[in-house]
C-alpha cells in the first residue's frame, strides 16, 4: 500500500472533520475513496457523526448570528431574521425553519409587556421621585390620599373570569365569554383610596374638564378624607401630570386649601408614571369583581354604574 503524505492526512482530517463526505475530501487530495475512507476510520473519534438526511439550510454559524443580532434588538422579529438569513444563505429558508433552529439555540419567543413609553426626562424625573421620598416612613404613606379616573367598558374588556375544566381546549357556554363588535358604552369614575380604604366614587357623565375636577375634589376627595377621620391639613394629595390636573385653575384652588409641593401636602409626581399608582391594581382588584360575580353584563350603563358603586364601596381596608 503505497504511503500518504503526512500534509494530506492532515488536510483530510481538517477537511472530513469540516462535514466533507469522504468522497468530497479524496476528489479534492487527489486521493482514493478507500485512502480517505481509512483515515476516517483512524481518526473517527475527532470526526462529526453523520446522522444521514438533509443537510441543514441554517449552519451553526448562522444561527448565532441571528441569535446575537435578535438579542441586541437589530432584528425583532423571526421575520427580521428570516430576511436577514436569506441574504447570507445561497438559498432561502422558512419562518417555521428559522424559528425552530432559534429555539434549539436556546431563545424563546414570548409577548411583550407593555408599559409606559419613557424618554430620558420622564426617566430622570422617577428617580428625582425616588431621591425625595426615599426616607419616607410607614407614617409618612399613611398620609398619602392616591386619586385617578377609569374607564370600565359595559361589555368585554373589563375583568377577567376563569373556568376550571379538565380538557384546557374544550370551548362551551361555560368557557366562552361573548363579546360585541362595537357599542356597549362605558362609564368614568374617579375616586381615591389610602390606607384606611376606599375614597368616595364619581360618576363621571360628562366632559371631566377643570372645573369639574375642583367640584370633585372639594366635593368627594374632602368627604373621603372626613370619612377616614383624616386631618384636613395633614393628609397627602396624589394625582397625575393630566392637564385638568396642572391647569392654572386647579393649582390655584389646590394653594387655597393649603395642598402643594413646597409644603409637602402634594406629591411631586413624575409624567408618565400611571404604573406608580397603587390605585390602578385597586382598580384591577374592582373590574375582577366585576367580571366574577355577575353572571350576566348589565343592561344600560346605569346598571353598570351602580355595580361598580356597589362593589367598589365593598373593597375591605386591607385590600387598600
Amino acid at each position: 500500500m503505497k504511503p500518504v503524505a503526512s500534509a494530506h492526512v492532515n488536510e483530510a482530517i481538517r477537511l472530513m472533520s469540516q462535514g466533507q463526505s469522504t468522497r468530497e475530501t479524496a476528489q479534492q487530495l487527489g486521493i482514493s475513496q478507500k485512502t480517505a475512507s481509512r483515515i476516517y476510520a483512524a481518526n473517527k473519534e475527532n470526526m462529526p457523526v453523520n446522522r444521514g438526511g438533509r443537510p441543514r439550510k441554517l449552519g451553526n454559524e448562522t444561527v448565532e448570528f441571528l441569535k446575537v443580532n435578535l438579542k441586541r434588538g437589530v432584528f425583532k422579529s423571526a421575520v427580521d431574521a428570516k430576511k436577514a438569513a436569506d441574504h447570507i444563505l445561497p438559498g432561502t429558508v422558512s419562518v417555521t425553519t428559522v424559528r425552530r433552529r432559534l429555539q434549539e439555540a436556546g431563545l424563546i419567543a414570548r409577548k411583550m409587556i407593555k408599559r409606559p413609553a419613557l424618554k430620558r426626562a420622564h426617566i430622570e424625573g422617577r428617580l428625582q421621585f425616588v431621591h425625595k421620598y426615599k426616607e419616607w416612613t410607614l407614617e409618612d404613606w399613611r398620609r398619602v390620599v392616591w386619586s385617578d379616573e377609569c374607564k370600565i367598558n359595559r361589555f368585554c374588556s373589563d375583568g377577567i373570569r376563569w373556568v376550571w375544566d379538565d380538557d384546557p381546549k374544550r370551548l362551551n357556554t361555560r368557557s366562552v365569554k361573548g363579546t360585541v363588535k362595537f357599542g356597549g358604552g362605558s362609564v368614568v369614575v374617579w375616586s381615591c383610596m389610602s390606607w384606611h380604604g376606599p375614597g368616595y366614587i364619581a360618576l363621571i357623565d360628562e366632559t371631566l374638564d377643570s372645573r369639574l375636577y375642583i367640584q370633585i375634589l372639594q366635593e368627594d376627595l374632602m368627604m373621603s378624607v372626613q370619612e377616614w377621620e383624616m386631618a384636613k391639613d395633614e393628609f397627602v394629595f396624589q394625582h397625575d401630570n393630566d392637564p385638568k390636573h396642572t391647569a392654572k385653575v386647579t393649582k390655584t384652588y389646590l394653594e387655597s386649601v393649603g395642598l402643594t409641593e413646597d409644603n409637602g401636602r402634594l406629591l411631586s409626581w413624575p409624567a408618565q408614571s400611571p404604573d406608580l399608582n397603587p390605585i390602578e391594581h385597586l382598580w384591577s382588584y374592582l373590574k375582577r369583581q366585576l367580571g366574577s360575580k355577575y353572571d350576566q353584563p348589565p343592561k344600560s350603563c346605569w346598571e353598570l354604574w351602580q355595580r361598580i358603586a356597589k362593589e367598589w364601596y365593598a373593597i375591605p381596608p386591607q385590600i387598600c
